[in-house]
């Protein structure tokens, strides 16, 4: 039972529950050929942020555990106006809708400003990007004990029109792991979920046969990755989550039921797989209907516990009552 097993690796409920809060402010440090990252820690984890590429997240681990995707081929490679663009790792944040809104480089990768807020935060800015009309600003809170990593997203209208834009996570988790999602009861999809393609721009609403993917008790359940990348979802639980390396990666985000969805398919959520390499764990916010000077925000939480591999009988229903149970509801 899921719940034993991940009990029985020396603590139970919170994630913290074996750790001590760690005194000392964020540093600046360097880290795979960046040399301006911040680094916050508490006894038990560590994050590292990237401001100079995209204001990205290279490290959320877990007593020395890192749960995000790193290539190794972009260290220290960052993008200026006009340069080439390059496919960067670890934890990502974006906005969109994907297929509407135009290209916007220099807030994906270009160069961020970074400064410490507190005990374990830190705010990254992006540059203006007059194609959005948009400013952003990233919040990054380090909980004192528990892994626990609170990330804010506010969007900034700097533009002198109305613009309509959403908020679009984008993080790699490392490896083919086993990614869970909670499917909609009510959902508008016949098996509750769609998939991109096959060939592009295409959805479709009832795909079958579908390889290392499986529905089962009201659950998606991916085991490695699939023969088509990329999935849609109406969930409305409000989380993803991801077991690889001994670790169980819960990413939590509110959902608005009520509210327009501008992707494509009206989707919460996505899930996109690249082979063995990595999972791609995707939060999508509703559309904001942003006046000139007007913002909105959009908050994740992520979660890290140890958690042995899921084995033959692992029952996503426990899974559930474990991240409810041990994780705060995103309001």
């Amino acid at each position: 039972m899921i719940a034993k097993r991940l009990n029985s690796c020396g603590w139970s409920g919170r994630s913290g529950e074996r750790s001590r809060p760690a005194a000392g402010a964020p540093v600046k440090t360097g880290w795979r050929g960046y040399p301006n990252c911040l680094k916050l820690t508490n006894r038990s984890s560590e994050v590292i942020l990237a401001p100079e590429a995209g204001g990205r997240v290279l490290v959320f681990s877990r007593e020395g555990r890192n749960i995000l995707y790193q290539d190794r081929s972009v260290d220290g490679l960052t993008w200026q106006e006009g340069g080439k663009s390059f496919h960067a790792d670890g934890g990502r944040f974006d906005v969109g809708p994907a297929w509407l809104i135009p290209p916007h480089l220099n807030l994906w990768l270009g160069p961020w400003s970074g400064t410490v807020t507190g005990p374990r935060s830190a705010r990254l800015v992006s540059l203006y990007d007059p194609a959005t009309g948009l400013q952003l600003i990233r919040d990054f809170e380090l909980d004192a004990s528990e892994s626990r990593l609170i990330i804010r997203q506010t969007m900034l209208n700097r533009s002198d029109r109305t613009i309509r834009w959403c908020y679009w996570g984008r993080t790699l988790a490392d490896g083919a792991g086993c990614c869970v999602v909670p499917l909609n009861p009510e959902s508008r999809f016949p098996r509750g979920f769609c998939m991109y393609g096959p060939g592009p721009y295409r959805l479709d609403y009832r795909p079958e046969g579908l390889r290392n993917i499986e529905v089962r008790d009201g659950f998606l359940i991916f085991t490695g990755g699939p023969e088509i990348p990329q999935y849609g979802f109406d969930t409305r639980a409000g989380w993803l989550a991801f077991l690889n390396h001994g670790l169980l990666f819960v990413t939590r985000f509110p959902v608005y039921p009520e509210r327009v969805y501008n992707e494509a398919g009206g989707f919460s959520a996505e899930v996109y797989y690249f082979q063995d390499r990595f999972c791609e764990l995707e939060p999508v916010g509703p559309q904001e209907v942003l006046a000139p000077g007007a913002s909105a925000r959009f908050t994740e939480e992520w979660w890290l516990f140890a958690c042995p591999p899921p084995g033959p009988a692992f029952d996503p229903v426990e899974l559930a009552g474990f991240v409810e149970r041990n994780t705060e509801k995103v309001c």
